[in-house]
């Protein structure tokens, strides 16, 4: 399945590449440390990556579309064999004044569910494609990544060594709770990023809510 996904998602990129849209990621690019957090991961639970498309590339046209949404999980010889579905989507960034930085707001976009199947230990990429599920969005904008991991299973999350916070989330199903807090990520955060290609933005193209709607007319 793996290799099946990671085919379609090279051939993706080099289509959008051979149109001559910039093709870019954004997130977190930092490799993972050689050390990983043990049974973090329990399944049934959401990650979310604060990104500001602007800090990672440029977009002429003024908007950007998600391609793909992508994450490290490491599986030990005692968590496979394993199969378990995922999805990817993108959520509004919200400035939490008291707390002084970004957390998630409400999702704009969600892409399907995908299957992935791992057989053997190591350390994987969890690609999950969006299938134009978010259109075309403004690109100077912050937004979060979202990746959803919809059963229970164990996995270890690689981190990058760089503990920073606001920036990663995690939710259990009891709300959004900032990774830098808790004990086995505080010295790094879980990489986690998404393939882009740029766009010709306009109002009315992206997904989003009304009150965004409105807000871009006071």
């Amino acid at each position: 399945m793996k290799y099946k996904t990671s085919l379609i998602v090279l051939m993706l990129i080099l289509a959008y590449a051979a149109q001559g849209q910039p093709v870019f990621q954004v997130g977190n690019l930092n490799p993972p440390v050689p050390s990983t957090v043990e049974f973090l991961h329990t399944g049934q639970e959401d990650y979310a990556y604060l990104i500001f498309p602007p800090a990672q590339g440029s977009c002429p046209l003024g908007g950007f579309e998600l391609l793909n949404v992508n994450m490290y999980l490491e599986l030990t010889a005692d968590q496979v064999p394993v199969t378990f579905t995922a999805s990817g989507g993108l959520a509004e960034a919200v400035w939490d004044q008291a707390l002084g930085q970004f957390v998630p707001g409400p999702f704009i976009c969600e892409g399907l569910d995908q299957v992935f199947n791992f057989t053997a230990p190591g350390l994987y990429v969890i690609t999950v494609p969006m299938d134009d599920a978010c259109g075309c969005l403004a690109f100077d904008e912050h937004y979060f990544l979202i990746i959803r991991y919809h059963d229970t299973f164990e996995a270890n999350l690689p981190i990058d060594g760089l503990p920073e916070p606001g920036i990663v989330y995690n939710d259990k199903g009891t709300g959004w709770v900032d990774m830098f807090d808790y004990i086995k990520t505080a010295s790094g955060k879980v990489i986690i990023w998404g393939d882009t290609v740029c766009c010709a933005y306009s109002v009315g193209n992206e997904p989003g809510t009304w009150s965004e709607i409105k807000s871009l007319y006071r």
